[in-house]
């Protein structure tokens, strides 16, 4: 049955059918007319080029497009970056020509876009629709022209153990949008088939290639991809180049590359000055966008074009008051006392969790009950549509409630409908009073498929605050965060991990995610280290402003050769963080404040320019061991710092750290630190957390409060925060809430015209359902009632699927995303035996062979080849296939065996575990066979340790045994459950506990295959 569907503007996603009814949909106008004949979409491939610097990535996106109709059109792509990127450069090519962009007021950029349009002129237009959504506007495009447009940024990668994680995101997956969400806040171009063409002919087929080069702290030690194969070549100690191991992919999942090296905890600072030719460059920018936009463009502009032509040289102090740029870059490693806690873990239960997600989530919840420390509460929040609260309040850990919470575990699926994020916080924060005497810690693990972000991240910060109404005398909690899955909402992600002062972890559906929720665990059960302050030491600014140097932050090393040692810190061990500002810079700042009060400042002036030093964060969050802390400074003058030097306090005492910045850990990329620099402070005014921010919150009275904390909007405020935010991205060129990227191609013989036809590019591949992907034959739901618990009544076909709204704009209701498949036409997709899609992007490609001479290949975990693209990457000329990560379905190898054999161990394990960490001897048969261990062999090892030692004792000693030498590889998932049952051998043994382990490790070595 094919039917047409009547649909609104931009709202591609919204199709509501009976329950149970499968149907092809064709998308009309609306009319009665036939839709217009199919055409492609304009966008035809995507290239990456990513120089991964150590810590930071600087990416160049190149976006290949193509009008294929016989009239001009505007092609517009909503696509994702990693939230903390920085939009530094942005330019197309156009028969030939370079046609280069630069940063204008975003209203501003939008008005001189749509008049050399309708001028006949072409035109390009890069804007932020999210912190981690963008939108490339192509305007008159020519028929049958090709255009390239390329995007340049930066960003800080993430860290976990010693694995630094470069990810480029390649799709935006649909989005759930709340009822009381307004339109205007959701971005109207995501969608995933373009509206007026069918679905052959609306999918987005374009292509990704990736070339990736490496240069990393210290000596690689491996590189490897969860998400996709790649091939890995030219590497020498700590450089390598990565490219896909299939020549193209589709946009469909994002790229993540993992690279191990030997040591991440060294400290880093870099500083960069930037040079007079940088604006100088800028100055050409600006004279070349005056000269294409002579019938159009802002008279103020061209007055300040006019006069820069008349001198020879350009005031650079004018163009940015701030030089020098440093970052220092810290992965802290220390142990504290753990602190008493009530754990309280937030799960989403909505239907695009389903399958491997939801899977990987009971078994991460299953660990994390079983690593809870002896003395804790603990309790369970659901959501979905609704939201259900496992206990009223939270339980005392205990053998009964643990064996409870398992038991509930056990039933959780992914049947509560949408992603009503929102309530089930606001429950927790303002109704479930926290426990007397315990911190709380709170972990949110969603795939992030939401629209309302700010809102959430809004509350978030509001409830973390100490002075939160919903505190009391209690301290305010800390939020964790854990994104899975291809698509994640970066911006949620992280913005719930910073405004609540914990921390966040990405994984995808074929990572482990009990290695992510453990390290959360491990991170919240040590105390936070406060009152982090960074001093910059040095030769006195030339200038002289009479401030004193505020704590600024954060560095990264590129040269390994160069990395600065610490000097000795007068107490060593712990490095941590948490908000800190000087007292003379604020009087600095509030007279800056009140100088320019109730008035604009120039969009070319920063309002903190008088100040010497400027900090981003402002405020600094905390650090946790293992996590990477980054923080950035920002100098008036030109003379590089000597020093910095780091005081935190502790529950131990106070701690200092002084850094030196030595000669040759200057950066070469004219700018960079700047721009991430001053990214960051972009975001601390798009978040209510800069000192503007919190001059104007210290002012206002309690009762002008928002309902989440929030001021309403002050007019004063925001002319400040505004102005300060366009001179931020005109000075630095980044691409932000306030401003856009605006390039312009002058046209001869052109006439006005109308405005040509808008072709909305969708999102690439298949509409992932949690572990399913949906293909274009299209199953949907009307809206179910919901049963009691928030269980929808009646489920669709999607695993239980219930009526969702997804972020492409009115109307409000019931919604399902609709999927691409038809770029995968006449290919058989493998399935596992629960029946869900393993697809990466690029499915059905054939690889080339390798160009270099030595590299190998590394697939994804979990990813799927056709058995051809199998047969043509073994035939790869290339001296090492490295496989050991691949888990193939069908494959029969020894050692993809060995390692789903590990799984299942380790799994059997935890799941025999007493509360008390000790192991029963009713499994005692069950617990030798998992370890390999014979009877008699066990027999021997009573009898070699004087036969005093109780089975229990004996049993729970070869358990630990067994994790320390056949499991150590996984250490970082059993290392709570490890510890709990080292106590209880101790506890058990007297002093005999060590002989006893060393005598069960003799057992079990060499006894395994």
């Amino acid at each position: 049955m094919v039917k047409k569907f009547d649909y609104a503007s931009h709202c591609g996603l919204f199709v509501v059918h009976p329950v149970g009814v499968i149907t092809d949909t064709v998308i009309s106008k609306g009319d009665d007319k036939p839709a217009p004949p199919p055409t492609r979409v304009p966008l035809v491939s995507v290239h990456a080029e990513a120089n991964v610097l150590d810590t930071v990535a600087e990416t160049v996106l190149c976006q290949t497009y193509m009008n294929d109709r016989d009239k001009p059109i505007e092609a517009k792509y909503c696509f994702p970056l990693v939230e903390s990127s920085a939009v530094t450069g942005f330019w197309a090519e156009s028969e030939g020509k370079e046609i280069m962009g630069i940063v204008k007021e975003k209203v501003q950029a939008k008005k001189e876009y749509d008049e050399a349009i309708s001028a006949g002129h072409g035109a390009y237009l890069m804007e932020q629709e999210r912190p981690d959504i963008f939108q490339a506007s192509v305007g008159n495009i020519l028929p049958g022209k090709t255009v390239k447009v390329f995007v340049k940024y930066c960003h800080e990668l993430s860290i976990f153990d010693k694995r630094i994680r470069f990810t480029l995101p390649t799709h935006i997956a649909p989005r759930y949008t709340p009822e009381h969400q307004p339109a205007s806040e959701v971005p109207q171009n995501v969608t995933y088939v373009t509206p007026g063409t069918t679905p052959d002919m609306g999918a987005n087929a374009a292509k990704l290639s990736l070339t990736a080069k490496m240069a990393m702290p210290s000596k690689i030690d491996s590189i490897e991809s969860p998400s996709h194969p790649i091939k890995v070549s030219k590497m020498e100690g700590t450089s390598a180049e990565v490219t896909l191991a299939l020549p193209e992919v589709f946009l469909a999942a994002d790229i993540i590359i993992q690279v191990h090296v030997v040591d991440l905890h060294t400290p880093r600072v870099f500083w960069q000055l930037l040079p007079e030719r940088y604006f100088e460059e800028q100055r050409e920018k600006r004279l070349a966008l005056a000269d294409q936009t002579e019938g159009g463009g802002k008279k103020d502009d061209k007055m300040e074009v006019d006069k820069d032509k008349e001198g020879d040289k350009v005031d650079v102090k004018a163009c940015c008051p701030y030089r020098g740029a440093a970052m220092m870059s810290i992965v802290p490693k220390f142990t504290l006392d753990e602190q008493k806690c009530e754990l309280v873990f937030v799960l989403d239960r909505s239907g695009s969790m389903g399958g491997s997600r939801i899977e990987q989530s009971k078994k991460a919840m299953t660990i994390f009950l079983k690593s809870l420390p002896m003395d804790c509460y603990f309790s369970f929040i659901s959501f979905g549509s609704s939201f259900s609260v496992w206990k009223p309040s939270s339980v005392k850990s205990s053998e009964a409630t643990v064996a409870e919470a398992l038991a509930f575990v056990s039933t959780v699926d992914a049947d509560m409908g949408g992603t009503e994020i929102l309530k089930p916080l606001e429950h927790l924060f303002k109704k479930m009073k926290p426990t007397q005497g315990y911190a709380r810690q709170v972990f949110v693990l969603t795939d992030g498929q939401v629209s309302n972000e700010a809102e959430v991240v809004q509350l978030v910060k509001t409830e973390a605050n100490p002075s939160s109404p919903s505190a009391g005398e209690h301290q305010p909690p800390r939020v964790f965060s854990l994104g899975i899955g291809s698509g994640v909402s970066t911006y949620l992600v992280k913005g719930i991990a910073r405004n609540g002062n914990g921390d966040a972890q990405f994984v995808t559906d074929t990572e482990d995610l009990r290695e992510a929720v453990i390290g959360q665990l491990k991170r919240a059960l040590q105390p936070a280290l406060a009152n982090l302050t960074i001093e910059w030491e040095g030769p006195k600014p030339s200038p002289a402003p009479a401030p004193t140097p505020t704590p600024t932050t954060t560095g990264t090393d590129t040269q390994q050769q160069q990395q600065p040692q610490p000097e000795q810190p007068k107490k060593t061990g712990i490095l941590g963080a948490l908000s800190f500002f000087a007292p003379k810079q604020a009087g600095e700042k509030d007279k800056a404040l009140e100088a320019t009060h109730g008035t604009h400042a120039p969009a070319t002036t920063l309002s903190t320019s008088d100040l010497p030093v400027w900090r981003a964060p402002f405020h600094n969050p905390p650090v946790f061991s293992g996590s990477h802390y980054v923080a950035y400074a920002l100098f008036h003058d030109t003379t590089k710092p000597t020093h910095v030097l780091l005081k935190a306090s502790s529950p131990e005492g106070p701690i200092e750290l002084r850094l030196p910045l030595d000669d040759g850990n200057e950066q070469q990329q004219d700018g960079m630190l700047h721009r991430l620099a001053a990214r960051v402070m972009l975001r601390d005014l798009e978040e209510g957390t800069s000192l503007l921010h919190d001059k104007a919150e210290a002012m206002e009275q309690p009762s002008q409060r928002h309902r989440y904390g929030r001021r309403p909007p002050s007019p004063e405020l925001e002319s400040h925060v505004k102005a300060e935010a366009i001179a931020l991205g005109v000075t630095f060129g980044l691409a932000s809430k306030w401003t856009s990227y605006l390039a312009i191609e002058k046209r001869t013989h052109t006439v006005l015209q109308p405005p040509p036809e808008t072709v909305v590019v969708p999102q690439a591949g298949e509409y992932e359902y949690g572990g399913m992907a949906m293909p274009m034959a299209m199953c949907a739901m009307a809206a179910a009632p919901m049963a009691p618990g928030g269980m929808p009544v009646a489920r669709s076909l999607l695993r239980g699927a219930a009526p969702r709204r997804l972020m492409a704009g009115p109307p409000r209701g019931m919604a399902l995303g609709i999927g691409g498949g038809g770029a995968r036409k006449g290919k058989h997709k493998k399935m596992d035996a629960r029946g869900e899609i393993f697809g990466f992007a690029g499915f059905g490609e054939r690889a080339k062979a390798a160009e270099a001479d030595e590299i190998d290949v590394v697939r994804a975990e979990g990813a799927m080849v056709d058995r051809d693209e199998e047969e043509e990457l073994a035939d790869d000329d290339t001296d090492h296939i490295m496989m050991d990560s691949v888990e193939q379905k069908k494959a029969d190898r020894p050692q993809d065996k060995a390692k789903a054999k590990e799984t299942d161990a380790l799994t059997l394990l935890v799941d025999m575990q007493q509360f008390n960490g000790s192991y029963s001897l009713n499994d005692k048969d069950k617990l030798l066979s998992v370890m390999g261990v014979s009877a008699a062999k066990y027999d021997e090892l009573k009898a070699g340790v004087g036969g005093c030692v109780d089975d229990a004792v004996l049993l729970s000693a070869l358990v630990v045994a067994y994790l320390h030498t056949r499991l150590a590889d996984q250490k970082a998932i059993w290392e709570l459950v490890a510890q709990k049952t080292e106590a209880f051998v101790r506890a058990s043994c007297a002093g005999n506990a060590d002989t006893v382990v060393a005598e069960a490790k003799k057992c079990v070595e060499g006894v395994i295959v």
